[in-house]
C-alpha cells in the first residue's frame, strides 16, 4: 500500500510520497514497469487515463455552449494541432505540439515560449493567432479568474476548495488543477467502493491515470469503471484505455 498525500501541493494534487517505491516517477522505458505484472493467471494490467483532462475541464468551465457542444467529445490537443497545421489529420508529434501550445496559452505562458514551441513552423505568428481565436472562450475565462485572484488574493473552485496561488499569472492553472485534483479524489473513493466485492484490484494512481490488475473473469467491469470515471455532474470526460501483460506494455 503506497503512501500518498494531497497536502503538499497548492492545488491538492495527489502525489506519491513513498520513499521505497514511487510509480509516478518511473521512466516509461524502465525495468520496474516491466516487473509490474498481474497476480492472476492470464490477468491483465490495465491503465485507464483521462484524455486531455485539464484542457477538457477548461472547455466545460468556459460556459460557452457553442464551443462546448462542438468540442466536448473531441481531443482538444488534437483539435489545436489541426488549427496550427491547418489539416484534418494529425500525427502524434503534431498532437504533442498542440498539447504544449494548449497548456502554454491556457496556463499563462509567455509569447517567447509559444514562439519557441513553433520555431520550426512557417508563419508561426499566424498559427498562434489562429489558436488564440480557437481557444478564445477558455482564454477569456482564464483572464476572469486572474482578475478575481488579483482582487481577492485567492480563488475558489467548484468544490468550494480555496486555493492561494503563489503567482497571479498561474491562478487559472491552479483553478483547473484544483478541480482536477478534487475529481480524482472523488473517483478514487467510487472505485474503491465498486471493487469491494470484485476479484480485480486497483493498484495505484499516476497523476490522472488509474492502474488496475484485472482478473480474467472480470474484463467486462472495465466498461463500468470507465463509466464511473467519465461522468462528473453534467461533464462527460474522455477516458483512454491500454492493457498488457505488464505496466510497460500499457505505457509504451
Amino acid at each position: 500500500r503506497l503512501l500518498y498525500s494531497n497536502k503538499r501541493t497548492i492545488t491538492g494534487r495527489i502525489n506519491c510520497i513513498d520513499r521505497s517505491f514511487n510509480p509516478q516517477m518511473l521512466p516509461k522505458e524502465s525495468l520496474e514497469r516491466k516487473m509490474i505484472i498481474s497476480r492472476f493467471r492470464e490477468g491483465k494490467i490495465v491503465m485507464l487515463d483521462y484524455v486531455s483532462f485539464e484542457t477538457k475541464l477548461a472547455l466545460f468551465f468556459s460556459q460557452d455552449s457553442d464551443f462546448i457542444n462542438k468540442y466536448k467529445d473531441e481531443d482538444l490537443h488534437n483539435e489545436t494541432a489541426k488549427v496550427i497545421f491547418m489539416t484534418n489529420t494529425t500525427t502524434s508529434k503534431q498532437r504533442s505540439i498542440g498539447k504544449s501550445i494548449n497548456h502554454t496559452l491556457i496556463y499563462g505562458g509567455g509569447e517567447e515560449v509559444l514562439k519557441n514551441l513553433l520555431k520550426d513552423i512557417s508563419n508561426s505568428n499566424e498559427a498562434i493567432e489562429r489558436v488564440r481565436e480557437f481557444l478564445k472562450p477558455i482564454i477569456d475565462l482564464s483572464k476572469e479568474i486572474q482578475i478575481s485572484c488579483e482582487e481577492l488574493g485567492y480563488i475558489v473552485n467548484s468544490f468550494g476548495t480555496i486555493v492561494k496561488p503563489q503567482k497571479t499569472w498561474a491562478s487559472f492553472s491552479n483553478f483547473i488543477s484544483a478541480i482536477a485534483a478534487d475529481i480524482l479524489v472523488e473517483k478514487l473513493y467510487l472505485i474503491r467502493d465498486f471493487l469491494l466485492n470484485k476479484k480485480s484490484k486497483f493498484l495505484f494512481q499516476v497523476h490522472d491515470s488509474f492502474i488496475f490488475d484485472i482478473h480474467p473473469e472480470e474484463i467486462e467491469i472495465l466498461e463500468e469503471i470507465k463509466n464511473i470515471l467519465s461522468n462528473f455532474k453534467s461533464i462527460q470526460l474522455q477516458v483512454g484505455e491500454s492493457r498488457g501483460e505488464n505496466l510497460y506494455e500499457c505505457s509504451s
